[in-house]
């Protein structure tokens, strides 16, 4: 598959909490508890008649987040790229609630950084938050392994 483009996240929490990450998924379950992947159940959905669907961009727009400076994750926006028109964004301001997890890589073909949110909340606690491929014999691997648990160890307060 075509590598894609990730969401875009404003983070308003921590300085530098999800450097090198970007963000590839919201998910309702842990994705490596449950086979079957439950996407976050969004208020508000991308317009079908300004989405442009591309190789890189498969859903049509780009969402864009902010994770405020208390730990909640809020839908800013969503963005159309298109190398034809300009398209007006759509503002949306929706906050996310509940428990869900957000699906982080290095890029698009590399394994995900899970971290949890409860209530709505981030989980700063990061023995909580979850690779599903940390043990990879490449190099590529080990250098992910070595990225999370760097990301991992830091101390949030």
């Amino acid at each position: 598959m075509t590598a894609q483009f990730s969401d875009l996240l404003i983070n308003n929490f921590k300085d530098n909490i999800f450097e090198g990450l970007h963000l590839y998924s919201i998910s309702l379950n842990n994705p490596l508890e449950q086979k079957e992947w439950v996407p976050y159940p969004f208020q508000h959905q991308i317009d079908p008649k300004k989405k442009y669907v591309s190789t890189v961009c498969w859903r049509g727009a780009i969402s864009v987040y902010e994770l405020n400076k208390d730990g909640e994750l809020i839908l800013v926006k969503f963005e159309y790229p298109s190398l034809n028109h300009a398209t007006e964004p759509d503002s949306v301001c929706e906050r996310l609630e509940g428990d869900f997890w957000l699906g982080f890589r290095s890029n698009f073909h590399a394994p995900n950084l899970y971290i949890p949110f409860i209530d709505g909340k981030l989980v700063t606690n990061s023995d909580m938050w979850q690779s599903d491929n940390l043990l990879k014999a490449s190099s590529k691997g080990r250098l992910w392994s070595r990225l999370v648990k760097t990301i991992c160890s830091i101390s949030i307060r």
